[in-house]
């Protein structure tokens, strides 16, 4: 779709209540327009397509390149604290080997669920994680 139809909601939303929740995002402002979050998703879900936004277009999908970014650990390290996207502790990268070697320090099932974790505790349903590699 050329025009993507989007709002913003005041973040993070995690491991808020319900109540805050609602406050922030069901009643809440899109933090960009100024404008009632839910009167712009009603807005964007029912104003008629553009004949543009009808035409049919694929999005060509990878699985991506097999490394990513930087060259080096020490490039990778360099431009995360210039993002200051890290709080400055090391960087390592889970190589496949550095995974392997992880993994044989464990006796457990691949499969057997060692933790779970929920985004927002009793908004959404738990997500379950394993000892094992994903595939």
């Amino acid at each position: 779709m050329p025009h993507l139809r989007f709002t913003y909601v005041k973040s993070p939303v995690w491991g808020k209540t319900a109540e805050q929740l609602r406050h922030d995002v069901i009643d809440g402002n899109d933090p960009i327009t100024g404008k009632p979050v839910m009167q712009e998703i009603v807005s964007e879900l029912t104003t008629p397509l553009t004949p543009e936004d009808s035409v049919e277009r694929t999005i060509p999908q990878s699985a991506g390149p097999g490394t990513f970014g930087p060259d080096t650990a020490e490039d990778l390290q360099r431009m995360f604290m210039k993002q200051r996207m890290t709080d400055y502790l090391p960087i390592v990268l889970p190589t496949e080997e550095r995974v392997d070697a992880m993994l044989k320090g464990t006796s457990r099932n691949p499969d057997e669920i060692v933790g779970r974790m929920c985004p927002t505790p009793g908004v959404y349903p738990a997500w379950s994680y394993t000892s094992g590699r994903w595939p």
